[in-house]
């Protein structure tokens, strides 16, 4: 639970203050809120229609993400006659390697998205611009590796 819900907010700026050094920095107020959300309440407990959709757009995002992360699948050659007990090792290893990447690509994102919705926006928030970055730095990095 988090500490601002259950009115330690006072407690805790004070303890912030009682280290901060320079009179700048001291802080007056925590305000929780950031777009018409409250950073530190979690969509399970709000039983607001428009955060329920913070859950799905992680889940989305996180789909994505292990979208674009994953290898493309290698292409199959043909072994010669001499290389079957070596294929047939490879192919297992391979099965396992593909079942174990599916099962990443789908319930990583469903796991991600339960989470967002039992814990606070803010943590979702977070999750969805490392998201948005990390997809973007992938790309940028997939097109720089065919143009050379």
């Amino acid at each position: 639970m988090s500490l601002l819900l259950l009115n330690h907010g006072a407690k805790l700026i004070s303890e912030i203050n009682n280290v901060l050094y320079f009179p700048f920095l001291k802080i007056t107020t925590i305000d929780p809120w950031f777009f018409g959300f409250n950073l530190a309440l979690t969509p399970a407990k709000s039983k607001l229609w428009f955060y329920y959709l913070i859950p799905v757009v992680t889940g989305i995002l996180q789909y994505l993400q292990t979208q674009a992360t994953m290898p493309a699948p290698a292409p199959v050659k043909e072994a010669a006659k001499d290389d079957r007990q070596k294929e047939e090792k490879k192919d297992g290893a391979s099965d396992f390697q593909t079942a174990m990447n599916t099962q990443m690509k789908y319930m990583f994102p469903l796991m991600i998205g339960y989470f967002a919705y039992s814990l606070p926006v803010g943590l979702s928030l977070y999750w969805n611009i490392f998201s948005i970055f990390s997809i973007i730095q992938y790309r940028q990095m997939k097109k720089k590796q065919n143009i050379k």
